[in-house]
């Protein structure tokens, strides 16, 4: 699993942790729109997962954005991401 951190660099998201009784501490980051958005791996899968608001962030209810196969190089992959993150905020 890449580090959480990697895809959000420089886009100016907001980094936090959350403290959710099933999952534990987890981080997540607050995007300029008001969202929150997280990587997470399942399967061959990556994907990014947002939350419309902090309060679905807190109970960890976060829904499936778009998926990238996880053959793709850490570079590939990272950049892809950020790609689409400016994506969903251009319009902010």
């Amino acid at each position: 699993m890449i580090d959480q951190d990697k895809y959000f660099d420089g886009l100016g998201f907001e980094r936090c942790e959350m403290e959710y009784m099933v999952y534990g501490t987890y981080v997540c980051f607050k995007g300029p729109d008001g969202f929150y958005y997280r990587v997470d791996h399942f399967g061959n899968w990556y994907v990014i997962e947002v939350a419309e608001n902090e309060a679905e962030a807190r109970i960890h209810a976060f829904e499936d954005a778009d998926t990238y196969d996880d053959s793709l190089s850490e570079e590939e992959l990272i950049t892809r991401i950020q790609s689409d993150l400016r994506e969903y905020i251009a319009d902010y």
